[in-house]
């Protein structure tokens, strides 16, 4: 299951899973849950991915995460100084910020996690990293110090070690 996805028709060219999809991305033996559904309000989708994440973390025995990092040091679609960026007691959050309306889960969720493999490559990644690497910023400045919350984080980048 993805840890966000951006709300609208199953398949649509913004969705977090068809661009993994089209880049050629293949589950193998695991099975992909969708979050996004035909014909099914926002509400309804947060709703939906509000209990699949419930009942999926209740029944694992561990939780990994692959996640990404933004360069503006969101992680999942938690962004900066956003509703998502609130602390919550949810496991996911639904809201709206341009040009998306975003469904993700929230740090209560990502608390959860036993491993997170996060990927950050790239120039413009620089400052964020940089940022989560030596300074302990507010969740709502940088939502990826969130990894320091995890029991295991493991950061890929070709920047810095």
């Amino acid at each position: 299951m993805l840890a966000d996805e951006r709300y609208g028709e199953v398949d649509h060219q913004d969705s977090n899973q068809q661009q993994l999809l089209d880049a050629g991305f293949e589950p193998g033996l695991a099975q992909i849950v969708d979050i996004l559904q035909p014909n099914m309000s926002f509400y309804d989708t947060e709703q939906r991915f509000r209990s699949l994440t419930t009942s999926l973390f209740d029944q694992a025995d561990i939780i990994i995460a692959q996640l990404g990092i933004g360069e503006d040091g969101h992680i999942a679609g938690i962004l900066p100084n956003s509703r998502a960026a609130q602390e919550e007691t949810d496991l996911v959050v639904g809201y709206s910020s341009k040009p998306y309306e975003r469904l993700t889960l929230s740090f209560a969720a990502l608390r959860r996690v036993d491993s997170a493999y996060v990927f950050a490559f790239g120039p413009a990644k620089l400052p964020a990293l940089n940022n989560l690497k030596s300074q302990n910023l507010s969740l709502e400045v940088q939502p990826a110090q969130i990894l320091k919350q995890i029991n295991q984080a493991y950061v890929y980048n070709d920047l810095i070690d």
